[in-house]
C-alpha cells in the first residue's frame, strides 16, 4: 500500500507538471500547431510499445520470479536479450516509417509527423523496456520521477526559454524539443535501470523469452492504439484544431490514467510473485484491492473534471471551453475503464496472452468502428461517446475472462 501511495503521490506531481506543460504550449502556440504537436505525441505513445517487441510486458512476468529464486544472472540475461531484440525491432519500425514518409504522396504536415515518429520511436521503445525492467525490480519511484516529472519539467523549461528569447513556437521547433527531451530521459532511465553487461543467455532461454514476448507485442500494442485512437482519428477526420480541443479535454483526465498506472506499477510485480508461489487466495485478494483503488481514483478524478471542467479548459485558452461536453463524456469513459481494475495485468503475469490478444483485438475493432460512426455523426462528441462504449466493452470482456479463470483455478486446487 505504501508503494502505491508513494507512486501515486509522484504521479500527482507528474500530472501537475504535464498539465502545466500542456497549458503552456497551448498558450504559446497557435491552436493548429498545438494540435499537430498533440498528434505527434499521441502517435508516439500509440506505437512506442510495438518497438519494445513485447519484452517490456514479459519482464514483469519473468524477472521477479528469477530474483525471488536468487537467479540474478538469468534476470540480467533476460534484460540483455530484451534490449537487443527491442533495439532491432524499434529501428526496423522506425526505418519503415521513414521510408513511408519518403515515398507516400502525403501533405508536408503528414510527412513532418512521420519523420518525428521515425526519430522518436526508438527512444520511446527503449524507455518502455526500461520501465518494464524497473517495475520488475520494484523501482517504481525511479520510473515516475524521470519519465513523468523530470521530462515535462525539462521540456517546459526549454520551450519557455525559447519563447523568452523571442523564438516563435511553431510545430517543428516544439517537436524537435520534444524529441530531444524524450531521447535524453529515455537514455537516462536505461542507464540507471539496465545492467551494463551480463553473461550470454542460452539459446533455449532466448527462444523461450522471445516466444513469450512476441504475443505481448500485439497485446500491449493493440491496447495502446485503442487508448489513443480517438485523438488520432479526430485529427485525421476533423483536423489539427479539433484535435487540439479534444486533446486538451483528455489531458484534464490524465490524473485518472496516472492513478491507474500507479496501481499497475506496483501490483504487476505483486501478481507475479503470488502466481509464482501458487498463492491463489492472496492473488485474488490483491486483485480486488487493485480494482478498488483504481475505481476510487477514477471516480474522484471524473467528479473533479465534471465540476471544474470549464475553469480547467479555460486555462488552455477561451476556445477550449467548447470541449466541455467532450470532457464530461470522457469522464464517464474513464470510470467504465476503471471497473476492470488491473485485470489485464493479472492475466498477463498468469501467461494468458491468447486471452488478452483476443480481448484487445475485439476491443480495438469495436473501438475503431464506433469511432468512425461517432465522428461521422457527432464529431468530437461522438468520438468521446464511442470511446466510452469501447472501454465498457473491454472492461466487461476482461472481468468475464478473469472470473472464469479464477473459477477454473479454484476448482483445480
Amino acid at each position: 500500500m505504501f508503494d502505491v501511495a508513494a507512486t501515486f503521490a509522484l504521479r500527482v506531481l507528474g500530472a501537475g507538471a504535464a498539465f502545466g506543460l500542456q497549458i503552456l504550449l497551448s498558450r504559446m502556440m497557435t491552436t493548429a500547431d498545438y494540435g499537430a504537436y498533440a498528434l505527434v505525441w499521441t502517435w508516439l505513445l500509440a506505437l512506442g510499445s510495438f518497438g519494445a517487441m513485447g519484452f517490456a510486458e514479459s519482464a514483469v512476468r519473468f524477472v521477479p520470479r528469477y530474483i525471488a529464486r536468487g537467479d540474478h544472472a538469468k534476470a540480467a540475461q533476460f534484460q540483455a536479450v530484451g534490449l537487443s531484440r527491442g533495439t532491432r525491432g524499434s529501428l526496423t519500425l522506425a526505418s519503415l516509417i521513414a521510408f513511408a514518409a519518403w515515398v507516400l504522396p502525403v501533405s508536408p504536415d503528414i510527412k513532418s509527423i512521420l519523420v518525428c515518429l521515425a526519430i522518436g520511436l526508438p527512444f520511446l521503445s527503449l524507455e518502455y523496456f526500461a520501465e518494464g525492467v524497473a517495475r520488475s525490480h520494484g523501482r517504481f519511484r525511479l520510473i515516475t520521477i524521470i519519465t513523468y516529472v523530470i521530462r515535462p519539467l525539462v521540456l517546459g523549461t526549454v520551450v519557455t526559454g525559447l519563447w523568452l528569447m523571442g523564438a516563435e513556437l511553431t510545430f517543428p521547433l516544439v517537436a524537435f524539443a520534444l524529441l530531444a527531451t524524450v531521447a535524453v530521459t529515455s537514455l537516462l532511465l536505461a542507464a540507471l535501470v539496465l545492467a551494463p553487461f551480463s553473461p550470454p543467455a542460452s539459446h533455449s532461454h532466448s527462444k523461450l523469452w522471445t516466444r513469450s514476448s512476441l504475443p505481448l507485442l500485439f497485446v500491449s500494442g493493440l491496447e495502446d492504439v485503442m487508448s489513443y485512437a480517438d485523438v488520432i482519428l479526430v485529427g485525421l477526420f476533423l483536423g489539427a484544431t479539433e484535435a487540439a480541443l479534444y486533446f486538451a479535454a483528455s489531458r484534464i483526465l490524465i490524473l485518472a490514467g496516472f492513478a491507474h498506472y500507479a496501481v499497475y506499477l506496483v501490483y504487476g510485480r505483486v501478481f507475479s510473485l503470488s502466481h509464482s508461489s501458487k498463492d491463489l487466495p492472496n492473488q485474488q485478494k490483491h486483485a480486488r484491492h487493485a480494482i478498488g483503488l483504481t475505481l476510487m481514483s477514477a471516480l474522484a478524478v471524473a467528479a473533479g473534471a465534471i465540476l471544474f471542467g470549464p475553469v480547467l479548459l479555460a486555462l488552455f485558452g477561451e476556445q477550449f471551453t467548447q470541449a466541455y461536453a467532450v470532457l464530461v463524456v470522457l469522464s464517464i469513459g474513464i470510470i467504465c475503464k476503471a471497473v476492470a481494475g488491473q485485470s489485464h495485468e493479472l492475466l498477463l503475469v498468469k501467461g494468458k496472452q491468447k486471452d488478452l490478444l483476443t480481448i484487445n483485438a475485439i476491443s480495438l475493432v469495436s473501438c475503431l468502428l464506433l469511432l468512425v460512426w461517432g465522428i461521422s455523426t457527432a464529431g468530437a462528441l461522438g468520438a468521446a461517446a464511442a470511446m466510452t462504449l469501447a472501454w465498457t466493452i473491454r472492461s466487461a470482456l476482461l472481468l468475464v475472462v478473469v472470473t472464469q479463470k479464477a473459477k477454473t483455478a479454484g476448482a483445480q486446487a
